[in-house]
């Protein structure tokens, strides 16, 4: 039957090296996740294979891969509904949003992804769109999502979610961003590879 998972951004490059270590990928998970906060936190996979492969992105999760005592942070839904739907039962249980599922940034938002002239956004408190229709406008309210890999304007933190990577996980590479009419890239980073200062303060270089 048909599967479909989700997991941490933690455990993503050790679990998308073994799924290539056994001739599956590369990078399988590679769709971001959104649960909190305007950058990704999981990743989900953007293919789909035999029982073969079936049973490999279920031996992540219960440990069977390595090490019992070391499983990988991944969940997975089995079913025979729709792709889209497979996808959702999986991230359901880390209250994860995908590209997928994003809904128009229309009327009133409660929190989650959204979607809004070909851009994607997290809106971080209710509100209604009517009153406010240019999310650039609210950003207490509202802030583009980040893109892995997609160079766009530096902005300020909301949480710990949201820091600029060192190494980001989906492209190996470190976060770059544009502000004051440069690009930057990170160049330092805290003992967990997070970056939160401003470009041209600490920790990035101008490239």
């Amino acid at each position: 039957m048909p599967i479909s998972a989700v997991v941490s951004l933690a455990d993503l490059g050790r679990a998308n090296a073994h799924l290539e270590s056994l001739g599956f990928g590369p990078r399988n998970f590679s769709r971001p996740v959104y649960s909190s906060g305007t950058a990704p936190t999981h990743a989900t996979l953007h293919a789909w294979g035999g029982a073969s492969f079936i049973n490999a992105v279920k031996s992540l999760a219960d440990g069977s891969w390595a090490d019992p005592s070391d499983p990988l942070a991944v969940e997975w839904s089995e079913t025979g509904a729709a792709p889209s739907d497979r996808v959702s039962n999986a991230l359901a249980t880390v209250s994860g949003r995908w590209a997928g599922s994003a809904q128009k940034l229309t009327g009133v938002v409660t929190p989650g992804l959204y979607l809004h002239e070909g851009d994607y956004w997290w809106v971080i408190s209710e509100y209604n769109t009517s009153i406010w229709s240019n999310p650039r406008d609210i950003p207490n309210l509202i802030r583009r999502a980040r893109v892995p890999g997609r160079v766009e304007p530096w902005s300020q933190l909301l949480d710990q979610f949201d820091a600029y990577k060192l190494v980001n996980p989906f492209t190996g590479r470190p976060d770059r961003v544009m502000h004051k009419g440069q690009t930057w890239e990170v160049s330092r980073a805290d003992e967990a590879g997070n970056n939160v200062w401003e470009p041209g303060v600490f920790g990035w270089i101008a490239v």
